[in-house]
């Protein structure tokens, strides 16, 4: 019999279909010409007989667009024969999004890269329609195409616009009903499936609803509203859609006539990540509304998708609680923003995280105010920031996997053994995952410890740096401390030498010197008291967490990396053998379902790879609860008995930190304190000169006989000298101006020891910033 057909560009073989759909067939063909592979969707007699505007509307709408994530329209022709219409596509080898999630691998939703694949794209592709005023009415996965790009990334498309429609704005009306049941908005679902006889009006808002539904399936691998019994029980599924309280985006009876389980969250065997589903679920909660109160508009929906895409993916994991985090934050945001986020997820405070990337402090890998846009692009899954708890809380409980188990019943029939294979397949390749993930987390523990070691290693070397540049700052106070109380002290020698006690102005200020000089050797010497106690003490306390710590290798010694599983219990590659023989007895038993007549050897082998099959699954249980469970609780346990001894090193180390800020503290205001003793001293002792020079002048002007200690020392000049009383006076006021030249001199050492202490306040104050 001749399978194959044409019209007048193509070729295809009605015995190898791609799809098929409620009026119309998809097959393989090939251009005539070019030989190029193409989609051929030849419509039924039944579609034949619609009104011509219906037939040609799809015609018409794919006519129109052309976008990446629209399946483009090549050609539209004539079967030769019978003259019925034909659209040509482009083809693709992937099928539709519905077989995606029937895959094994995806049956608990896709994988988060490939969710956000899909959400992008698809959204794109309906916001284009939009801009054209054309609704689909038909938004499901099996109306979503897969395509791989030269890249090797999926591209996901739109196809079937049998139900679309042109509308002038999303609120204008329109009464026809089109869709799966399923993915119906609540309102089409009643007047479509329960027959209501009231004349309701839609929107062009019922393919948010279907978009929901999609997403949600794509997210989950199910669908978000199931009465007991699916189809049959449509009277329960639409109260399920209509009564359910706003917020909710899962309704689920498990029993004929009981409860209702509904749930505001995404179930836990979810695969996306705690950070995805603080932004989808909310996303989610909008979409599934029949209230139109609380319902997005496009706008709305596409503004939030757009956000959602636009974030970056920042790596965190976690060994406190065991979990790999993905941050989802904006490109502009920085450090703080991203400590926030981690928080919402951990449970740890901002002010108690400490983040290590790449075996160093993240604060000193990235300054805190550049954008995330510019962070390194090498934080991954599997080199990502470690974030620890600087607070010590007691072990938390080791985290429960979100498993779910292998069926129990064994089956009777063919098709039911299918089913129960097929639901084993499922579970298997969770499985698979689940250890995979294991594997990692526990190199990432491994990791963590190691890098954790490093850096308090480091930290606790800089805290060494730190007291001996400290310390050689307080030996130079020290000697400038001594110059200037010496210096101090020779010149109000000096100054008292030349004091005329007639003058009661030089008398006043001599005081206020000797009082400030005494102030001043009170005061430094409290000070450096309080600093060399100080300083001893961080010179204890240092030594001790070297000699008691450091230099043991404590941390070292104290874990143990074999604990856990490791490369050499070859887990993954053990479940992986498992998974794959479950997957064949699937295969067998899809072919045995499709079998007429099975012979008696046919059934020996169904019950043995039925056997087998179930064999595998208690495989896989045991292989995960007995061994990759147990080593990683294992791990865990070490890891926070472990965590017990770093942190009390490290909070040694923050001790001595805190002292040495102290140190610091104490040491700046030292210099700043000695730094403005030395400018009153420096002008307290100009005033005293100039005071001194004045009087000497009115002596020289007026003839004022000298002052008791001046009269001495002309007497003792006369007594070896021939000269004139004139010459003796003359003599005599050279030799105090010399010495006055010589404090004039001094002031000069006391403006360069100011300049000193001020760039040793900076030094300090670099240090103080620093720790």
């Amino acid at each position: 019999m001749n399978t194959l057909r044409g019209s007048s560009h193509y070729l295809w073989d009605v015995s190898k279909p791609l799809g098929q759909g409620a009026t119309s067939m998809v097959y393989k063909g090939r251009n005539k010409s070019s030989g190029e592979e193409v989609a051929v969707k030849v419509f039924s007699r039944a579609a034949q007989m619609r009104p011509h505007e219906v037939q040609m509307r799809e015609f018409d709408v794919m006519r129109k667009l052309a976008h990446r994530n629209i399946v483009p329209l090549l050609d539209a022709e004539e079967e030769q024969g019978t003259g019925n219409k034909v659209i040509v596509m482009q083809l693709t080898e992937h099928g539709s999004l519905f077989n995606v999630l029937e895959e094994p691998h995806n049956a608990y939703g896709l994988p988060e890269e490939e969710f956000l694949i899909v959400l992008e794209h698809v959204t794109c592709g309906v916001k284009y329609m939009r801009e054209h005023g054309i609704i689909h009415r038909d938004i499901k996965p099996g109306n979503i195409l897969r395509y791989i790009g030269e890249d090797g990334r999926s591209v996901y498309k739109l196809t079937d616009f049998g139900s679309a429609k042109q509308v002038q704005d999303e609120e204008e009306p329109f009464m026809s009903l089109y869709g799966t049941e399923e993915y119906l908005h609540p309102d089409m679902y009643e007047k479509a499936l329960l027959r209501a006889p009231d004349k309701k009006h839609f929107t062009s808002k019922v393919d948010l609803w279907s978009l929901g539904v999609t997403f949600f399936h794509v997210a989950t691998g199910e669908l978000p509203f199931k009465p007991f019994g699916g189809r049959n029980n449509r009277e329960k599924m639409f109260e399920i859609t209509t009564r359910k309280e706003s917020g909710v985006i899962m309704g689920v009876q498990h029993i004929e006539m009981g409860p209702i389980q509904w749930s505001k969250e995404l179930p836990g065997y979810c695969r996306l990540s705690a950070g995805l589903k603080l932004l989808i679920t909310p996303v989610f909660a909008r979409l599934l509304e029949s209230n139109p109160k609380y319902t997005w508009n496009f706008d709305d929906f596409f503004d939030h998708v757009a956000n959602i895409i636009k974030k970056r993916v920042i790596h965190v994991f976690c060994p406190h609680t065991w979990t790999c985090l993905k941050v989802y934050i904006d490109a502009e945001n920085n450090l703080t923003n991203l400590q926030e986020l981690i928080a919402k997820q951990t449970d740890i405070q901002s002010t108690s995280q400490l983040l290590i990337f790449d075996g160093q402090l993240l604060k000193d890998c990235v300054q805190p105010l550049l954008p995330v846009c510019n962070y390194p692009e090498g934080i991954t899954e599997t080199n990502p920031i470690f974030c620890f708890d600087r607070d010590f809380k007691d072990t938390p409980l080791f985290p429960p996997p979100p498993i779910r188990e292998f069926p129990k019943t064994k089956a009777s029939s063919y098709a039911e053994d299918y089913k129960a294979a097929k639901a084993c397949s499922a579970t298997g390749c969770y499985m698979e995952k689940e250890v995979e993930w294991y594997s990692i987390k526990q190199d990432l523990v491994r990791r963590s410890v190691q890098v954790y070691i490093h850096e308090l290693y480091h930290e606790c070397s800089h805290l060494a740096d730190y007291n001996k540049f400290r310390s050689k700052n307080c030996d130079n106070l020290t000697q400038w401390k001594e110059t200037f109380l010496q210096m101090f002290q020779h010149e109000l020698r000096m100054i008292k030498v030349l004091t005329d006690t007639q003058d009661s102005d030089i008398g006043a200020l001599l005081r206020e010197l000797n009082q400030f000089y005494e102030e001043c050797v009170r005061d430094v010497n409290e000070t450096s008291r309080k600093i060399t106690e100080l300083s001893y003490e961080v010179e204890n306390e240092l030594k001790r967490l070297q000699d008691d710590h450091l230099n043991k290798k404590i941390l070292k010694k104290k874990w143990n990396d074999s604990v856990g599983c490791s490369s050499k219990d070859r887990c993954v590659q053990k479940v992986h053998v498992i998974v794959t023989q479950i997957l064949k007895t699937k295969q067998q038993f899809g072919e045995d379902r499709r079998k007429t007549g099975a012979t008696f050897n046919d059934e020996q082998i169904h019950k043995y790879e039925k056997h087998r099959l179930f064999e595998n699954c208690i495989k896989i249980e045991s292989l995960f609860s007995d061994h990759c469970q147990t080593k990683a609780k294992e791990q865990f346990q070490q890891f926070h008995v472990w965590y017990r001894q770093s942190w009390e090193i490290r909070y040694k180390s923050e001790q001595i930190e805190k002292l040495l800020l102290k140190l610091a503290e104490l040491l700046e205001n030292f210099v700043r304190s000695l730094s403005q003793m030395c400018l009153k001293y420096k002008g307290d002792f100009e005033r005293c000169i100039t005071r001194i020079e004045a009087s000497l002048t009115r002596q020289e002007r007026h003839q004022h006989p000298p002052s008791p200690l001046m009269q001495r020392s002309v007497s003792e000049i006369m007594m070896g000298s021939a000269g004139s009383r004139d010459e003796l006076k003359r003599m005599r006021n050279i030799l105090i101006r010399s010495v006055l030249q010589g404090l004039h001199d001094n002031q000069k050492v006391a403006g360069d020891l100011q300049q000193e202490l001020h760039s040793q306040s900076e030094d300090l104050s670099q240090l103080f910033s620093s720790l």
